[in-house]
């Protein structure tokens, strides 16, 4: 999971600094209206490409977190019925695929 949370971070991060020599890199004033519509529109479909990997990424955690509750509360010696058990394989091997 740190591995994970590591490649997100670094994606992140380069993805930030791709963004901020693209906006350094435009001379905006000698823009047409086209070029600066295709811009926002490129802009746009790079944010909502961002939030749906930032949304699936929530889910995996949300995910790993239920598993690690379940498993600890296994660990400590809390019961786990055989529901609980088979939602621990659903949610497991939502995760690996």
């Amino acid at each position: 999971m740190s591995e994970a949370t590591g490649q997100v971070v670094a994606s992140a991060q380069s993805g930030s600094k791709l963004w901020e020599e693209s906006i350094t890199e435009v001379d905006y004033s000698k823009l047409s209206l086209t070029q600066a519509k295709r811009l926002e529109m490129e802009s746009k479909v790079k944010a909502l490409q961002l939030e749906k990997e930032l949304e699936m990424e929530r889910t995996r955690l949300s995910r790993l977190r239920k598993v690690h509750y379940h498993l600890a509360g296994a660990s400590e010696g809390w019961e786990v019925s055989d529901l609980c058990l088979l939602m621990l394989i659903f949610i497991f091997m939502s995760i690996t695929t």
